[in-house]
């Protein structure tokens, strides 16, 4: 019996773990850096938003709200608001006509992780299902 209890007290923090990089993942500010497509190396902000330069936010809610801003130098320039909720390992977003998908995550860093979905949806010109990798760094 003791055996059974001293095992149960080593997992307990290995049961936390997955809650605690969840909330850190949906509770806060993040901007992207990047987003990548079907695998290439050209970031896709840049090509998209005139003018882009990293500090443009995103913004996760508890309610399952996402919202997206974009600015070029002081002026608000375009804001979004989606979804985004997490299922099981992966965070699903639905976001305008560019992002909606279930991603899997992954810290890349101290304040950065990684999104990658193998089936984003874009609607943008009828593109279909592409391959996406996001960036992200909490603010």
């Amino acid at each position: 019996m003791n055996k059974l209890f001293f095992i149960f007290i080593i997992f307990i923090p290995f049961l936390g773990c997955k809650k605690i990089k969840e909330n850190f993942l949906i509770k806060g500010d993040w901007e992207v850096k990047s987003i990548n497509m079907n695998g290439g190396s050209q970031n896709m902000m840049d090509l998209a938003l005139p003018y882009y330069k990293e500090g443009n936010g995103v913004y996760f809610y508890d309610d399952g709200l996402a919202k997206g801003e974009y600015h070029t130098h002081d002026t608000l320039n375009y804001e979004v608001y989606g979804e985004w909720e997490i299922r099981k390992s992966k965070v699903f977003m639905k976001m305008d006509a560019y992002i909606n998908g279930e991603f899997e995550y992954q810290r890349s860093g101290k304040k950065e992780y990684t999104l990658f979905c193998d089936s984003n949806y874009v609607e943008l010109y009828d593109m279909g299902y592409v391959e996406l990798m996001v960036v992200i760094k909490k603010i």
